[in-house]
């Protein structure tokens, strides 16, 4: 996920055999990220903000927040990922 200026924010699914600590490899702008400190939750960059929920201990889901509003969820479930896109109401198109 990339916004106009922001950081580019990468979510992968991990291979099976390399699950057994975390579900999903998150990267920005190419430098691999962990939310396995309490001090790490939530993380900045340049035009996004990147968290996971502090009950989270396993990194199987995470959220991209950018600063023009819209956002990305991505949850792992049994080797399967779920994505929720968050839009503003300034992007819906208006008809008159």
């Amino acid at each position: 996920m990339r916004g106009n200026n922001s950081a580019t924010i990468e979510v992968r699914l991990r291979p099976k055999h390399a699950q057994w600590r975390y579900r999903l490899d998150v990267f920005a702008d190419g430098q691999r990220i962990y939310f396995d400190r309490p001090a790490l939750k939530f993380q900045h960059f340049p035009g996004a903000v990147v968290y996971t929920p502090t009950y989270i201990l396993n990194q199987s889901e995470v959220i991209i927040m950018l600063d023009t509003g819209a956002g990305v969820e991505v949850i792992e479930n049994e080797g399967f990922l779920c994505a929720r896109t968050y839009l503003p109401w300034t992007y819906v198109v208006r008809r008159e």
